[in-house]
């Protein structure tokens, strides 16, 4: 049976929310995403905000594939030596 590989993404800009996604569609990944808002800014719809068109922010789970853990955090370490994050809230 093949073990299951816990990944962390930290920062859910487009590049995090791209590479939880496509993390997803491995059978042995688990995917957590952590990031310190709660809602994607789409910041290319950022002059829309400004002239109060569009709010520019989306909940994560409009972006999020569905088996995508979301952390509302900050990650103030990484310890690589022990495969751990330590969250500004720990």
């Amino acid at each position: 049976m093949p073990q299951n590989v816990e990944v962390v993404v930290i920062g859910g800009g487009y590049a995090g929310v791209m590479a939880a996604n496509r993390l997803t569609q491995r059978p042995d990944v688990t995917v957590t995403l952590v990031n310190p808002r709660p809602h994607f800014v789409e910041r290319i719809r950022l002059h829309q905000l400004v002239g109060g068109s569009h709010p520019a922010v989306v909940d994560y789970r409009k972006v999020l594939a569905g088996g995508v853990g979301l952390v509302v955090d900050s990650v103030q370490r990484i310890d690589a030596a022990e495969r751990g994050v330590t969250l500004s809230a720990a």
